[in-house]
């Protein structure tokens, strides 16, 4: 995993927050992975790794049906990382 810098964790953050409220038992896991953002060198176990990359594809899928070229291309760069 690549360096994840200040604007995708505060974007991943704030995603992860929101999911948070209506997360029935992936909470413990967004939990985890909001934990984790403090720290500059972010260790991600495989669970953790695997649930941002789906939320990841998903937010894109919504950049996609938006046509937001800006989100479309940081979200792919930011898949990338993970």
């Amino acid at each position: 995993m690549s360096y994840i810098n200040l604007k995708e964790r505060y974007f991943l953050a704030q995603k992860l927050m929101r999911s948070l409220n209506h997360a029935g038992q992936e909470r413990s896991l967004i939990t985890s992975i909001l934990n984790k953002f403090s720290n500059p060198d972010i260790i991600l176990t495989t669970e953790e790794a695997h649930y941002l990359h789906v939320q990841i594809n998903a937010y894109l899928d919504e950049a996609m049906e938006r046509r937001d070229d800006y989100h479309i291309e940081f979200l792919n760069h930011l898949r990338e990382k993970i």
